[in-house]
């Protein structure tokens, strides 16, 4: 497991195979500083999110000897990356295009990975921007989920937008925390929501938010439902 500290320059691979845990350093060749977010890609790529300006996200790989000295050298970068400020949460869609928070500029960004023949980088890869979707405010967590759509937390409105991939927004919630950061989606259809104010994970039920949603209760351009009883399943 990779694991990012944003408050820390490394990243970390952590070793869960034992009963304790162990924890070491990786070596990032290519990046400045602030990583925010890691996954894997589907062909074993490591994709890392900055919160430092005009890094955006950036691919690398790991070198033949991970297991004793981790390093992650740079596969692929944006190619305009001066156009991006603070980046949160990655992701990669079904299609193999790489998504990622530009939070202060209220806006998801998708990358396509683009092969590079130039003598001008060493690069193999880039990372070219094809899709800009705009409409959110401050957007921090993003979670795929099915018939090609993901949810999007907005830390600016208290909100959970509910979008398929291209951008057109399905439907909205609160969920009933001031702050919704981290998101993701569980083996048993519950959308899970970390409330970062209020130190605690919220657990909601799926299926049923868009069961309210498909009795007109919740429309795409609400912001507030107070008057409804969300389906939380638990507070952890």
């Amino acid at each position: 497991m990779v694991v990012a500290l944003r408050i820390q320059d490394p990243l970390y691979l952590v070793d869960t195979s034992g009963a304790e845990w162990t924890f070491q350093a990786i070596k990032v060749v290519g990046m400045t500083s602030t990583p925010d977010s890691v996954i894997v890609t589907h062909d074993g790529m490591i994709a890392v999110s900055s919160y430092a300006a005009s890094e955006a996200v950036r691919l690398f790989e790991f070198n033949v000897d991970w297991r004793t000295a981790p390093t992650l050298h740079l596969v692929a970068q944006s190619t305009d990356a001066n156009k991006f400020g603070a980046c949160c949460v990655c992701l990669e869609d079904p299609f193999d295009f790489i998504l990622v928070c530009d939070i202060m500029a209220d806006r998801v960004v998708r990358f396509e990975r683009q092969w590079v023949w130039s003598d001008e980088t060493d690069d193999p890869e880039a990372l070219v921007e094809n899709l800009v979707i705009q409409g959110f405010h401050r957007p921090c967590g993003l979670a795929l989920l099915a018939e090609n759509q993901m949810a999007v937390t907005e830390w600016g409105k208290t909100r959970v937008s509910i979008c398929i991939l291209e951008g057109q927004p399905v439907f909205s919630f609160d969920p009933g925390c001031d702050c919704p950061r981290g998101i993701c989606l569980d083996f048993g259809h519950n959308l899970l929501v970390t409330d970062y104010n209020g130190n605690s994970l919220r657990v909601f039920d799926l299926l049923k938010l868009q069961s309210i949603k498909q009795s007109g209760h919740i429309t795409n351009d609400a912001v507030s439902y107070t008057h409804l009883t969300l389906p939380t399943k638990r507070i952890v």
